[in-house]
């Protein structure tokens, strides 16, 4: 039919199709449609690993403010443990319990003097000199760099000089930019040594011409907390005016026992780690609520609230919240009359240390996180008006890119620590403040950073590392609400099948945990499919990638309580260890089981654990049967318990309990 015709099986080209083929217009046509194919084919490639790392960082975030809302229930737990927990020796009951820090100045200054200590001949670190001057900074940053740990009496000496400049700081703290360029603010650091040292190599060390804002969250998590605020409570000593530091929700004793700074000091300043916890405690209690850049940039760790006054703020003791999770309660002066809590001023401090932005007007509890609250870009609005603001930059939320605009550019958050989910999970940022931003003409200059912990690799394999971290870390939180969550598919599968659809997986899933999650989108990595049919899963394959060796093997409902308490587990069981060495003695453990004994009141949270403890210890045990008990729990026989008995026992005696 005109092009073709064959002769002999062959086939022959017309001339017209050979003018076709080697026309240059059409095959640059071929090219382009090639060219736009491979280009939609990346898009959708690039629109894809964007999704799964957005689904990644909402897991993350999702699971960290999950556990900080935990944290403000598990306060009354710890508190009670420590409340017959005293013992010398025991960090944790000598730095948390806040009345027994001490009421009078003199206490204090007696009770983590560092001239009772004396510098071994063995030290071979750096030795300060106070008052301490510029000179002695570039050693001190090189001794941590190395990961060094600073003499405990040098760290009290800089602890102590640093608390006595705190306390004639204002709760809210005016920073004047005067003949200066800018004024840089950094996000939370959280103990990560590199970032910081990093900020320090692109921006320039502190100094009288370089003014830094450091925006709390200074410790916790990162395994460099102490020294992270050491150098920069020295960078303060020699730079008061130009080092500014507010206070971040983990500067508060509550925090510390709970994400790593207390245990941080225990290891590291062992006999002397109970003074400086205690000294620490109270330096935090006198930093800065929030600070304000030439009268025009509100800077403050968390954010506000429609109760939020500067006034309020102005008045009220700081020092006396030596936790803001833990405010001081009614208690009856001298003279006999009863002092009342002040309410007002503790929120003033709860919402700027805990508050979050939202995107929809309104101020409204912050029920994500357990504190604080949530602002709408109205709120913050009419805060800064009343107070005649152009800007709040607020840190307080990890960040993909370390920075995030809000609320019509008028809320700047701002995050210095990267890599703080998991390695390339996040950038770190600082920002610069110059006349014109104080002015409104501009916004801040934005740097980006991010410290490389490894080989470089394609985007594709860092988006498939973190959501591996991520997804296990749900899978963990999933398999702790095992007995909940097969209840409520249950309700979806009344033929006792086995199989629910994957709308009801996803509703179930959202429904026990509380967390808004993209389920849809994840739900093929969690949950199996049924065979044949896509619309339907096996809702008993949630929590079939989970186990957890032990001897003998752990029964499904002791792995699920092992799950949901393994972190306070821990706690308790570095709580009991006294002597820091990673064992619990039996004789550690037979003075624990004691004062265990001696508790009779009910706690909100961990109720089951701690009544399961309870039945285990009774009052009226005698040491001989709690003789034997530590006995059968240190099932190797080698005379003291190890972190993985302890759980198994814990799992033994719940089991028995149920």
């Amino acid at each position: 039919m005109g092009c073709l015709c064959s002769k002999g099986g062959q086939h022959r080209v017309s001339k017209t199709d050979k003018r076709k083929k080697n026309d240059p217009l059409l095959e640059k046509d071929a090219q382009i449609r090639a060219a736009v194919f491979i280009q939609k084919w990346f898009r959708k490639y690039q629109a894809r690993l964007e999704a799964r790392r957005r689904a990644t960082w909402q897991v993350f975030q999702s699971l960290e403010y999950k556990n900080e809302k935990d944290q403000m229930s598990l306060y009354n737990f710890f508190n009670d443990l420590l409340l017959h927990g005293q013992g010398e020796g025991n960090v944790l009951i000598e730095s948390i319990r806040s009345e027994d820090h001490p009421k009078q100045e003199d206490d204090l200054c007696t009770a983590t003097d560092p001239e009772d200590i004396t510098v071994e001949p063995s030290y071979d670190g750096i030795t300060l000199v106070f008052p301490l001057d510029a000179g002695q900074l570039p050693p001190l940053v090189e001794t941590f760099r190395k990961k060094q740990v600073l003499h405990a009496k040098y760290a009290l000496q800089i602890l102590h000089e640093a608390r006595k400049l705190f306390k004639g700081m204002a709760s809210w703290h005016q920073v004047p930019l005067g003949n200066l360029p800018f004024v840089t603010v950094c996000g939370d650091i959280h103990g990560q040594m590199d970032d910081l040292l990093l900020i320090f190599y692109k921006n320039g060390f502190p100094d009288r011409q370089n003014p830094y804002i450091f925006n709390g969250d200074l410790v916790d998590r990162g395994e460099q907390s102490i020294e992270v605020a050491l150098l920069l409570f020295a960078y303060f000593l020699v730079y008061p005016k130009s080092v500014i530091i507010n206070r971040g929700n983990h500067e508060d004793q509550v925090m510390n026992m709970r994400y790593g700074f207390v245990k941080e000091a225990m290891l590291k300043y062992q006999q002397h780690s109970a003074k400086m916890v205690k000294l620490f405690s109270d330096v935090f209690s006198w930093l800065p609520i929030c600070s304000v850049i030439d009268k025009k940039i509100l800077v403050c760790h968390g954010g506000i609230s429609n109760k939020t006054n500067l006034a309020e703020i102005d008045k009220l003791d700081r020092h006396q919240y030596l936790s803001v999770l833990n405010p001081p309660q009614d208690e009856t002066l001298p003279d006999g009359h009863p002092k009342k809590i002040n309410f007002v001023e503790w929120r003033q401090i709860l919402d700027m240390l805990w508050s979050d932005p939202k995107m929809h007007n309104g101020c409204e509890p912050n029920t994500f996180r357990g504190g604080g609250c949530y602002f709408g870009p109205d709120i913050c609005n009419m805060v800064l008006k009343k107070h005649r603001f152009k800007m709040l930059i607020r840190s307080h939320e990890c960040k993909p890119e370390g920075y995030e605009y809000c609320h019509n550019n008028q809320c700047l958050t701002i995050f210095s620590a990267s890599n703080y989910y998991e390695e390339d999970s996040n950038k770190g940022a600082f920002i610069k403040i110059s006349k014109d931003v104080t002015r409104g003409n501009s916004l801040p200059e934005v740097f980006q950073f991010q410290v490389k912990l490894g080989q470089s690799t394609t985007m594709s394999s860092k988006v498939n590392k973190t959501e591996h971290a991520a997804l296990a870390s749900l899978r963990e939180k999933l398999y702790s609400l095992k007995g909940e969550l097969t209840s409520e598919f249950r309700k979806h599968d009344p033929a006792s099948s086995g199989n629910i659809t994957a709308s009801a997986w996803c509703d179930s899933v959202k429904s026990v945990t509380g967390l808004d999650l993209p389920w849809r989108t994840m739900r093929d990595k969690l949950v199996k499919s049924v065979p044949g049919d896509t619309n339907k899963v096996n809702y008993n394959s949630t929590f079939a990638s989970l186990t957890l060796e032990s001897k003998g093997g752990t029964a499904s409902s002791e792995l699920e309580a092992l799950y949901k308490h393994r972190t306070t587990l821990t706690q308790i069981f570095n709580t009991i260890d006294k002597d820091r060495s990673g064992f619990i003695s039996r004789e550690e453990f037979i003075e624990a089981c004691k004062k265990c004994g001696m508790y009779d009141r009910d706690v909100e949270c961990m109720t089951e654990m701690w009544n399961v403890l309870r039945k285990a210890t009774r009052s009226d045990m005698s040491d001989k049967q709690i003789k034997i008990m530590a006995k059968h729990i240190d099932i190797n026989g080698d005379g003291q318990i190890d972190i993985n008995e302890f759980l198994e026992a814990y799992s033994l005696v719940a089991r028995k309990d149920s």
